[in-house]
């Protein structure tokens, strides 16, 4: 865990982001400059949650689903959130919990087991505690149309998010088996030896 990331210091670039994003292994978006790039859990958390983009704001939710151990680091982002961007922080982190709940089976088979997210803000959120995974999305979709006073689908802005980051694990998956398969003839010894 970094020290609080200071949210005036410069604040990174969307190709910035989403370099890394996929130096952590979390293939989601697009337009990245292709050169690794670190940014602290924290500080990348806060600044994703900041950014003016819609589509890397949504990034939290995969971001949270292949690193759970970043819930660890969520409370040190919203310290230095504003609390209307504060809100989207909280919202996707508890749309990631509810996902990984829902799509626990797919996202073991493709990404192996992980952790647990904590249900860090159910509560703050007011979300009832005993409920299906699809109940809570909607509960949490119709709290975050309050919270933010934008009328929109953010159910189906969750559903969106993880599943083009599971399109994006299972084509980058594919590729690595092929990649691997092709690998693995290349070095298949040959016989030179006359058949009689």
């Amino acid at each position: 865990m970094s020290a609080v990331p200071n949210i005036a210091e410069r604040t990174p670039q969307p190709s910035e982001l989403v370099d890394a994003l996929n130096t952590l292994g979390v293939l989601f978006l697009c337009g990245g400059a292709g050169a690794p790039r670190t940014i602290e859990p924290d500080a990348l958390l806060a600044a994703l949650a900041t950014t003016p983009e819609a589509r890397l704001r949504l990034a939290l939710i995969p971001l949270l689903l292949a690193h759970p151990e970043f819930a660890e680091d969520v409370h040190d982002a919203l310290l230095v959130l504003p609390s209307d961007v504060a809100v989207t922080l909280r919202c996707y982190y508890t749309a990631a919990y509810w996902l990984q709940l829902k799509y626990h089976t797919c996202l073991a088979a493709m990404r192996g087991q992980k952790p647990q997210l904590p249900d860090l803000f159910g509560e703050e959120l007011h979300l009832p505690k005993q409920m299906t995974p699809d109940a809570a999305l909607h509960a949490l979709a119709l709290r975050q149309q309050e919270l933010t006073g934008r009328i929109l689908n953010w159910r189906g802005t969750y559903e969106h998010a993880i599943q083009n980051w599971l399109c994006f694990v299972e084509h980058d998956n594919r590729w690595r088996n092929r990649a691997e398969t092709q690998s693995a003839r290349s070095y298949a010894p040959t016989s030179s030896a006359p058949i009689i």
